[in-house]
């Protein structure tokens, strides 16, 4: 099952996609997430709005990508969906460290703030 954009303008963790990670389940599907389709969305690209060249597009593709896989831990997705898999498509990698980094210096302070 392929995810392209947050059609509800909701994150990807937020319970309200709940259905459709449980039929991914129901029928053994993955889901996969992959980004671009945000540029059409004005207000929920990048923290600096709408990029006017694709150089720009293409370069700050990772701030949406960055929010849905941070929403997905901090809603706790994958505790109420243990079997849940989830693949990244064509976001890379190596800013998957940093992210982590960030959310671990973070969480003491704001963990009341999560489910």
């Amino acid at each position: 099952m392929l995810l392209c954009s947050d059609g509800l303008g909701l994150p990807f963790g937020h319970p309200a996609y709940d259905p459709i990670y449980a039929a991914a389940i129901e029928v053994g599907l993955p889901i996969s997430i992959h980004v671009g389709n945000e540029v059409h969305r004005i207000s929920h690209y990048t923290a600096g709005g709408v990029p006017s060249m694709r150089l720009e597009v293409h370069s700050l593709m990772l701030q949406p990508l960055q929010h849905y896989v941070t929403s997905m831990l901090v809603y706790g997705l994958f505790e109420r969906f243990p079997e849940l898999r989830v693949g990244i498509i064509e976001g890379g990698v190596s800013w998957v460290p940093w992210l982590l980094m960030r959310l671990d210096a973070v969480a003491p302070e704001l963990a009341r703030e999560t489910p």
